[in-house]
């Protein structure tokens, strides 16, 4: 093996590394550690009171016997009022899994004190979308050992290792991080905001089919620059929001109102609905240049890419759905 590619293949193993880490460590972290803490039920204000709702069924508020109609008055001792319910609500977030806390309840005239444990609730959407970012790396990794001296094989690669950082950005993420690890994710969901799109459409411009615009410097340039300016303004957004505590506990309250007016203008529909469409017309510009190259080649290299081609357009669907949901549920 000569050294150049023995350097080229360092490189792989250490990206790779790189990537699991993230990935895995940031799903373990999101689960397990800093997701909110849930009591399994829904509290709603009703005149001066706030009222249990919506029980799930097998659920640890079920397991307490809370019953629907139970009203709340109190958790271990501090008093819930229909001024101090958010309040109520931010500290059971941030409560230990399996922590237990007694909630003071009224019912037909009587005082109950059930304890309830806290639970982290696992997300069956967030191990898909690990595992299809697995599944991604997996196949750049067996494409660029087979040929890691070919550009397309790298470039595919690439791709697979930023589909890692995919965790960081694909759904708003719920939880209670400490200020440091949310300037971490941040950083990397950035870099996959501002790398994976024009990634995605360049290699489509490679591969299947040679399109003569991949050679247009221009033209790449400036798709690098335009999702470049997309990663540093989701880099300023995440920065802004980890900072939150700060502002929040400086002393003059007009700088943190100001700063949440900023926040609310950057989150803003229009310029999200802008940045989706940015990302998604990349995704589809990607995904129809694949289709077109495929539909260039011979018959026999068509066939044996169809696969590809059908799951390629199943991802962009998924994504598209995803996106909608997470840009029309995003508060702050």
């Amino acid at each position: 093996m000569s050294p150049s590619l023995q350097r080229i293949k360092f490189r792989l193993i250490l990206t790779s590394l790189l990537g699991l880490l993230i990935c895995l460590g940031s799903f373990a972290l999101f689960q397990w550690v800093y997701a909110y803490s849930d009591d399994q039920c829904s509290w709603v204000v009703e005149g001066n009171q706030v009222v249990i709702r919506e029980i799930l069924p097998n659920g640890v508020a079920e397991e307490a016997g809370m019953l629907e109609g139970d009203v709340l008055k109190a958790i271990s001792g501090r008093k819930v009022t229909p001024r101090t319910l958010g309040d109520a609500q931010n500290r059971i977030n941030e409560e230990g899994e399996g922590r237990i806390l007694v909630y003071t309840l009224e019912r037909e005239g009587r005082t109950l004190q059930q304890p309830v444990r806290l639970v982290k609730p696992f997300s069956i959407a967030s191990l898909f979308v690990v595992v299809s970012a697995l599944v991604a790396w997996a196949l750049g990794l067996l494409v660029v050992v087979s040929s890691a001296q070919r550009k397309v094989a790298r470039h595919f690669f690439y791709l697979g290792v930023l589909t890692l950082l995919v965790p960081l950005v694909v759904r708003p993420f719920l939880g209670t991080l400490p200020p440091w690890l949310n300037v971490v994710r941040a950083l990397f969901g950035s870099l996959a905001v501002g790398l994976l799109p024009p990634m995605w459409f360049h290699f489509f411009l490679r591969f299947p089919y040679p399109f003569p615009l991949r050679k247009n410097k221009r033209f790449l340039q400036g798709l690098y620059l335009v999702f470049g300016l997309v990663g540093v303004y989701n880099l300023f957004l995440g920065l802004l929001l980890a900072s939150m505590d700060y502002f929040k506990a400086a002393a003059d309250p007009k700088q943190y109102e100001a700063v949440m007016g900023l926040i609310a203008v950057l989150i803003g529909p229009k310029i999200q609905l802008l940045l989706t469409g940015l990302i998604f017309a990349a995704a589809l510009a990607g995904a129809i240049c694949f289709w077109r190259g495929a539909w260039m080649l011979p018959a026999s290299r068509r066939r044996a890419l169809l696969p590809a081609l059908i799951l390629a357009s199943a991802v962009l669907l998924d994504w598209w759905r995803s996106s909608r949901w997470a840009s029309s549920s995003t508060t702050v």
